[in-house]
């Protein structure tokens, strides 16, 4: 299979080897995504609507396989032997856009499920301003497919709890609301402005770092930006596959999961309104335990982000009020609370707990915070050098024991000085050989290795870590990592 990854005008081109685990993922930024698995051409697009993640479609079915892949970021162009069809996810909106250079026929497999609760949904099908919607309902709730297109003619049928469209057009437009009406204006608003919209998302793609050389540019975009098209893992659970996003500032699917690419942009409001919704009652979501103390405290970490780049940009007081900060950082307290109970194991997680204390310190001035983050800084950096390091001299390294390292590194970098931290990666890096593909991975009984997706995301947290302790001395390193990505 070939793939290319195409970036401004850079371009790389890759032969890919058919039984290589591949994944990409687009996301509208809102919570919607959609996931394309290359080695097992499956297509899956999810909403975001009333706050719940739905699975929408379950897949989109073609009779030829793939023989390209065309990754442009704001897209994905998927090459068949009949035919090239592209598939694009608008920002901000929840809606997809599949086109075809040839008219060939195509099977949408609806399958409107809600991710967390798996809950079956019934199917109704009909025709209203010249646009098919299919009206999903189950407990009460209703969801809203509308689907437009160019000379569209189309079956369906249904086949279990799925709805099966087999449509002929050459251009199809889709989106989904709780509402009748939004959904079709929403899809003719995306068929009839598919050029401007793309004008628009194309210039929101930027390089996350300068390099002379443009392969290592291009490289790096998909290692550290991959926000609008990325690898990922793929974890099947209650036979549903649920993509985890896995890069350097967001860990999980919840909320937060487009908000590294949110700042990037500028998008301070979008961002404002996500993160205060998640943190409304973190610490009600754990004590039932709904939630890990991850879940909860990476929204936490990422407002401190927000809060950072508010104050680079002299806006602070443009999107919170001192009010509101104040409620804010009284809900961050009581969290910590319950936070300080469960962080007692894993390394990354009493990082995240210090960079929590320095946040909370830094919005009440408060000395107990300051105290309490001394307190645990002594502690988890006696753990580290003291035991965690020299232990890894005794043993094969896992994917586990590395990814932990780089994770606290990257979350709470002042745990160890840039020496400390220089002596610890060069051990590390010497021990593996510089190439993460020799970790091993700690398993459960039955359990199935997925380290070839994993590897990915560790890699990409590894480069922003390394750059960003020192990019000179680790530039081999680097210039090694960036490629292994791709």
């Amino acid at each position: 299979m070939k793939l290319k990854h195409q970036f401004k005008d850079s371009n790389i081109e890759r032969d890919v080897n058919d039984s290589m685990p591949l994944g990409f993922f687009l996301s509208n930024k809102i919570g919607g995504m959609l996931f394309f698995d290359a080695k097992k051409d499956l297509t899956q697009y999810y909403a975001r609507i009333n706050n719940s993640t739905l699975k929408v479609i379950h897949d989109i079915n073609f009779e030829s396989p793939v023989t390209a892949l065309n990754h442009k970021f704001h897209s994905l162009a998927v090459s068949r032997q009949d035919h090239t069809n592209e598939l694009f996810v608008p920002h901000y909106m929840n809606a997809l856009l599949l086109k075809l250079n040839e008219r060939v026929p195509v099977e949408l497999v609806f399958d409107l499920t809600d991710i967390k609760q798996q809950n079956g949904v019934d199917h109704n099908i009909y025709e209203k301003q010249g646009r098919v919607v299919i009206r999903s309902s189950s407990g009460g709730s209703l969801i809203y497919t509308a689907i437009q297109g160019d000379r569209l003619f189309y079956e369906s049928k249904k086949q279990g709890k799925m709805l099966c469209l087999n449509i002929m057009s050459p251009r199809i437009a889709l989106a989904v609301s709780d509402n009748e009406n939004a959904a079709i204006s929403e899809a003719n608003h995306l068929f009839e402005n598919e050029h401007k919209i793309k004008g628009v998302q194309e210039k929101y793609i930027s390089a996350s770092a300068s390099f002379s050389d443009p392969e290592k540019s291009l490289a790096y975009a998909c290692a550290l930006n991959g926000m609008d098209c990325m690898l990922l893992f793929a974890k099947e659970e209650n036979n549903a596959i649920i993509p985890v996003p896995v890069f350097s500032d967001v860990k999980g699917h919840h909320l937060c999961l487009a908000m590294h690419a949110l700042l990037l942009e500028g998008e301070f409001g979008i961002a404002k309104k996500t993160l205060v919704g998640e943190l409304e009652s973190p610490h009600a979501r754990l004590q039932n335990g709904y939630s890990s103390f991850e879940e909860a405290a990476w929204p936490v970490m990422m407002f401190g982000k927000l809060l950072n780049h508010l104050c680079s940009h002299e806006k602070l007081y443009s999107y919170f009020s001192a009010e509101e900060i104040q409620a804010i950082a009284e809900k961050i307290a009581k969290l910590t609370v319950i936070l300080d109970s469960q962080s007692q194991t894993k390394l990354e997680s009493k990082a995240l707990l210090l960079s929590i204390y320095n946040l909370v310190h830094a919005l009440t001035k408060m000395g107990d915070y300051f105290d309490a983050e001394q307190e645990l800084r002594a502690k988890t950096r006696n753990l580290l050098l003291k035991e965690i390091l020299p232990g890894l001299n005794e043993k094969i390294l896992s994917i586990e024991d590395v990814s932990s390292i780089f994770l606290t590194a990257y979350i709470y970098p002042v745990l160890l000085s840039k020496d400390e931290w220089k002596s610890c990666f060069d051990a590390i890096l010497e021990k593996m050989h510089n190439n993460f593909n020799t970790l091993q991975r700690k398993m459960l009984d039955n359990e199935t290795p997925s380290l070839d997706l994993e590897v990915f995301g560790l890699a990409s947290l590894a480069a922003t870590v390394l750059c960003r302790t020192d990019s000179d001395h680790y530039k081999q390193q680097l210039d090694a990592l960036v490629k292994s990505t791709i």
